[in-house]
């Protein structure tokens, strides 16, 4: 299940997503801040840590 609900491929997909609604959003740091210790998480951590890289990603465009 948590290859599917919040895989890589995902994460770049709500990456993209917010850049769509927000052009200054920075999908490519989002995704790569989420996905560097993506495969070692456990589901329940992987929710966090998705919200985690969105902050910090928002942070960063303003």
């Amino acid at each position: 299940m948590k290859e599917r609900a919040l895989s890589p491929d995902r994460t770049a997909r709500i990456g993209r997503e917010m850049q769509a609604v927000c052009p200054g959003f920075d999908a490519a740091a989002f995704t790569g801040q989420v996905t560097v210790d993506l495969p070692r998480l456990e589901f329940e951590a992987r929710i966090p840590r998705t919200a985690e890289g969105r902050l910090l990603a928002a942070a960063t465009t303003g």
